[in-house]
């Protein structure tokens, strides 16, 4: 360990395009009970919308609000510096850490060399830059690689395939962990069923059925998801990138060939897509994603069949199982019995990086993903059958 870096404060910049998230992340930070006193600093308290629930202190001539969790949220009224070096001479608040949040299409790179100033060099150190926005994910992650940096990049890793076999290249000559936020790998139910089937309770695959439904295409409007020079693609890539990633982890299969039919309706990225699949085994499939359901929240039905059995996860967040010795559909209610993980994808990441545990989401997944996604996209295209390109 870096003996310079232990009594100097961690420095986030968060960074993103109207629209991309940052709010989302931000609220996580201030309200969560996660055990770090975290200094925020943003441009406007109103762009926060911070629950008065939680507010247990209120310095309005510094224009700083205490958070009941520990947090501090901070606007800047002139300079970037002053802001910091006011939090960090303040002792009674003895923060852990510090997140800056950029506003719009701020470059990030002038708040960064912030932190090599003087007046803050030997009190901080930058410890790292998170965009959101799913086109740069590439770039950010090269760039960190480059810096040694260790990766968790949200979905999609990637939006072209040959950008996810750069980052798998680059991960593996660097040796960092690279561990992608599909959280449905930590899920007991998905764990279970992976093991599973991988220990052959209901034989050979022979056929995949999912269905993803969301009512996303009304919330997206005149957001950067519509847009597709910052999105790379529309549901299918979004949201859709989950069970499309969970689908192949839980099978262990490979798509060998797609069919699809896309409906953009009328936006210039995919919306609702129908997609039948033919894996490397001989297995078909197909996969549903609805971006403009009527319903609320999210829609999820997965089913997988095999030559001795078959696995159906409802909506409802049950799982049953059927096989030839026990043919009557069972509710397993019981995963003890299942290679679990002991918490989210975030503790993976820390237990990656002390050598204290396997990436559960390594950048193989992004690349499978992402290879079968532009598969459908050029089979939408084309009108015809298309070969899933393979590294």
């Amino acid at each position: 360990m870096d003996t310079g870096l232990q009594h100097r404060i961690p420095v986030t910049i968060l960074s993103g395009f109207l629209g991309s998230g940052k709010t989302t992340l931000l609220n996580y930070i201030l309200t969560e009970n996660h055990g770090l006193k975290v200094a925020v600093i943003v441009n406007e308290f109103g762009e926060i919308a911070i629950d008065n629930q939680l507010i247990v202190g209120l310095d309005e001539q510094e224009d700083i609000v205490e958070l009941s969790n520990g947090c501090i949220c901070c606007s800047v009224r002139t300079d970037l510096l002053d802001a910091v070096v006011n939090i960090l001479s303040d002792e009674s608040r003895q923060v852990d850490y510090l997140v800056i949040e950029t506003t719009g299409l701020a470059n990030p790179q002038p708040i960064a060399q912030t932190f090599f100033m003087p007046d803050l060099e030997t009190r901080t150190f930058l410890d790292s830059i998170v965009t959101v926005v799913d086109t740069v994910h590439y770039e950010q992650v090269m760039a960190a690689l480059d810096r040694g940096i260790h990766v968790e990049i949200e979905k999609p890793m990637a939006c072209t395939s040959a950008h996810a076999r750069e980052i798998m290249q680059k991960q593996e000559e660097t040796g960092l962990v690279v561990l992608i936020g599909y959280q449905r790998h930590y899920d007991q139910r998905f764990r279970w069923v992976r093991q599973k089937i991988a220990e052959g309770l209901i034989g050979r695959v022979t056929l995949t059925h999912v269905f993803q439904g969301q009512n996303w295409l009304r919330g997206q409007q005149g957001a950067w998801r519509l847009v597709p020079e910052l999105s790379g693609g529309g549901q299918l890539n979004d949201s859709g990138s989950h069970v499309v990633d969970i689908l192949l982890w839980i099978t262990d299969l490979e798509a060998e060939e797609v069919f699809a039919f896309v409906d953009n309706r009328g936006e210039k990225v995919d919306i609702n897509s129908a997609v039948t699949v033919k894996y490397t085994n001989g297995a078909v499939g197909t996969i549903t994603i609805v971006g403009d359901q009527v319903a609320s929240g999210m829609w999820e039905d997965i089913t997988i069949a095999g030559e001795n059995g078959i696995m159906w996860m409802p909506q409802d967040g049950r799982l049953m199982v059927s096989t030839e010795d026990q043919p009557k559909p069972t509710e397993v209610t019981d995963f003890s019995d299942a290679d679990l993980y002991p918490g989210g994808k975030d503790q993976n990441f820390i237990d990656a990086i002390r050598g204290e545990g396997e990436v559960q989401v390594p950048p193989i997944c992004g690349l499978r993903v992402i290879e079968l996604t532009e598969a459908c996209w050029r089979a939408a295209e084309s009108g015809q059958t298309t070969k899933v390109e393979k590294s």
